[in-house]
């Protein structure tokens, strides 16, 4: 092995310590304690309540790689690269910075091997239970999930309103649609359109803050999208949820969307897809994620979406794709004509 080879493999073993750093400078809002220019170590260290040495170290392990800037006096600085950890940044990765590596993935990831060896997952190795139950018992972790989800869907939420014609789609129903990110984006963009946001109560509950005046054109439905899903939409939308379940699973949801979907119905599969291209890769590593944290959930490939749809009596009409990483697959009832309008 060559010696270059070595040093990017070391860096490589070395991305877990800089993926934590990055985590522990979210949770510590440093990026916005930052917003308004440079601040010394010792004042950030009294405003975020931690030890000033540690933190410099911290900053200073971070800024040689182009995250946060050091400048002389142990001054810091927001560099491109930490910009999107403020809170109030337009594309503000903080929430997700703060769960993916944050403690309960972090936990998970440290027993990779244990679902590696048992194709079981390793958070219920190491919290003794299944992921989702974890969450419905614990209200502060639940938050932040939603949060980084939230966060993750106005990521793409324009990128789909832009790459679907909504044209003749009077009722859009988002199923599992969290804190309606994405029926939001929709609905600023096309105005005809009126939605159903559909998900657990907790979250619905949630939802009227972030539709703000938009709240007039939705009803909010609280439900479980494995015993029913509201029927009398023209158009059906599952945003990155069945990536979350097996394959068992995804076809209770997606046998529900059939039940509730009239004939010019169509359902909206968004979701990363795997495939041989470069950009996918992030997509495989994601899919270990679900491999060490869900029971049963994966990333696919198209085809194995299509099967899954065949599987639940529906069948592909296109794959659309966006400007991010998810791309869109439209699939009708099995035999259906044209959708109305």
């Amino acid at each position: 092995m060559s010696r270059s080879a070595e040093s990017r493999l070391m860096e490589i073993l070395l991305g877990r310590s800089l993926a934590r750093s990055v985590s522990v400078a979210a949770e510590l809002a440093l990026a916005d304690r930052l917003a308004r220019g440079a601040v010394t170590v010792s004042d950030l260290a009294v405003s975020a309540g931690v030890h000033e040495e540690a933190l410099y170290r911290l900053l200073r392990a971070l800024a040689a790689f182009g995250i946060f800037r050091e400048l002389d006096g142990r001054r810091f600085e927001n560099s491109e690269l930490s910009e999107p950890l403020r809170g109030d940044h337009p594309g503000s990765l903080r929430a997700q910075a703060e769960w993916i590596d944050g403690p309960l993935c972090w936990g998970a990831w440290g027993r990779l091997d244990h679902s590696v060896r048992t194709g079981r997952p390793a958070f219920d190795e190491v919290f003794g239970m299944p992921w989702f139950e974890y969450l419905e018992q614990s209200a502060p972790d639940r938050e932040r999930f939603d949060a980084a989800m939230g966060a993750a869907t106005r990521g793409t939420a324009r990128a789909v309103a832009e790459a679907y014609d909504y044209s003749g789609v009077e009722t859009l129903v988002d199923v599992g649609g969290g804190r309606g990110d994405l029926l939001a984006a929709i609905l600023e963009r096309h105005p005809s359109v009126g939605g159903v946001l559909m998900d657990r109560p907790e979250v619905v509950r949630r939802a009227s803050a972030r539709l703000g005046e938009l709240a007039g054109r939705v009803s909010l439905v609280p439900g479980d999208f494995f015993e029913e899903v509201p029927p009398g939409g023209d158009l059906y939308v599952v945003k990155q949820v069945l990536h979350d379940w097996s394959d068992e699973l995804c076809l209770e949801i997606l046998g529900n969307c059939r039940a509730a979907m009239s004939d010019g119905a169509r359902l909206l599969i968004v979701e990363r897809t795997i495939s041989e291209t470069r950009e996918s890769r992030w997509s495989k590593l994601r899919d270990l994620d679900l491999l060490a944290i869900t029971g049963g959930g994966r990333e696919r490939d198209e085809e194995e979406y299509v099967a899954l749809l065949e599987r639940a009596g529906l069948e592909r009409v296109r794959v659309l794709p966006t400007t991010t990483q998810v791309g869109i697959l439209e699939a009708r009832l099995r035999g259906a004509g044209p959708a109305a309008g």
